[in-house]
């Protein structure tokens, strides 16, 4: 999977990496393995202000291709890591919506081209 990572007004901490490599990992894992290879997954966190201190303060944004497909989640939290998450299980829930989308119009159809 090709990842790209952009940190925006903020300084990418170890602990962020890791959590940002376990998201991609997470991600690369729902998709089929024969889909593996034409994965990219773009990251870019980071601060809404320097000024405000207390809130929403911190923002991330995920960029998921898979299967020919862009899965695009934005979030706000308090800290990077909350708003990680909160992205991450948007772009989950896209991917699962989408997955299920494709399995039924194939069991509709009689196509099943995707086992």
């Amino acid at each position: 999977m090709k990842t790209r990572v952009k940190a925006t007004k903020t300084v990418l901490t170890p602990p962020i990496e890791r959590r940002i490599d376990r998201i991609c990992t997470r991600l690369e894992k729902l998709t089929p393995k024969k889909h593996r290879s034409e994965l990219s997954c773009a990251i870019e966190v980071g601060t809404i202000t320097k000024h405000h201190k207390k809130g929403d303060v911190s923002r991330a944004e995920i960029n998921f291709f898979a299967m020919g497909t862009l899965f695009r989640a934005k979030a706000r939290g308090e800290s990077v890591g909350k708003a990680l998450d909160l992205a991450h299980h948007e772009i989950k829930r896209q991917y699962a919506h989408f997955r299920h989308k494709q399995e039924s119009v194939a069991r509709r159809t009689g196509v099943y081209a995707l086992r």
